[in-house]
């Protein structure tokens, strides 16, 4: 009977119900709570042009999200030496940190030359949000792949404490942004307070499992050098949040001349044993 099931569930899942639930709200609040929070501070366009360079970024990291999820959780959950699980989830973290970073970085630099021509000049405005969110964004990212430890290891309270404070922060940054300034002061709290709160997350999720927060801290900062530094140079080059195409050809050119580098050299090993293992697979 449907009574009977609610009380198998119930029986089942009653001491983390409330904690899944919490993640649930939590995490729709972190996905939209942000652009309704500031309406009541700034104009109807502003919440609009703020919405328009959020979901940019936002559709083009779910994929991301969810892949990420669906292959960790099972794989964490599958390492029995804690050992392992430690190197397994510090390289984890690191390698999807670069890989989102470069990704993103990328979006960065030419993402106002696509709007532009996508839109015809429609929401140029837009682009200052994007830019500063996709900035930010592979903080954001690296956040599932933390739960998914936790999930792994049954630390639910954990994981919705997480959540809610990056939620929290989330819709704290995009008020304060809108009580001081306006897009510009919105976009970059928003992505500042994704970056602040994903590096965080990450160190208490490894402290659950042994790993201390500077050996987690010094693991991202690896991950961080090489897309970062790259950015700052291809702005350096071509400032300015709009380019042209030739402009962002440039900056990209720019970008992969400083990051790949530090890429090979941050991480040789790395990269080594995935070309060994490709060619294990090959042949």
């Amino acid at each position: 009977s449907l009574l009977g099931s609610v009380r198998g569930v119930m029986s089942r899942y009653g001491r983390t119900l409330p904690w899944l639930l919490l993640t649930a709200v939590a995490l729709g609040a972190s996905l939209s709570g942000n652009y309704l929070a500031i309406s009541p501070f700034v104009e109807t366009e502003i919440v609009g042009l703020y919405f328009f360079g959020y979901s940019l970024s936002a559709a083009l990291s779910q994929p991301v999200t969810m892949a990420a999820t669906n292959v960790l959780v099972p794989s964490f959950a599958s390492v029995k030496s804690i050992e392992r699980l430690r190197a397994s989830y510090l390289e984890a973290i690191s390698l999807l940190l670069l890989v989102t970073g470069m990704a993103f970085g990328g979006l960065a630099l030419v993402g106002g030359a696509l709007v532009d021509l996508i839109w015809s000049g429609k929401w140029n405005e837009s682009i200052v949000a994007m830019v500063l969110i996709s900035a930010g964004t592979p903080f954001r990212i690296l956040q599932p792949t933390c739960y998914s430890l936790l999930q792994a290891r049954g630390l639910w309270s954990t994981h919705s404490l997480l959540a809610t404070l990056n939620a929290t922060m989330a819709i704290g940054g995009a008020i304060t942004g809108a009580i001081i300034g306006g897009l510009f002061e919105i976009a970059l709290l928003v992505g500042l307070a994704g970056g602040l709160v994903g590096n965080l997350v990450a160190m208490i999720a490894g402290a659950k499992i042994g790993i201390p927060p500077l050996r987690t801290a010094t693991q991202l900062l690896r991950a961080a050098v090489p897309p970062a530094l790259g950015l700052l140079a291809a702005f350096l080059v071509v400032p300015g949040f709009l380019a042209t195409i030739g402009e962002s050809v440039a900056r990209g050119l720019v970008f992969a001349v400083v990051s790949l580098p530090l890429t090979f050299l941050l991480f040789k090993s790395s990269i080594a044993d995935v070309i060994t293992s490709v060619r294990g697979r090959s042949s």
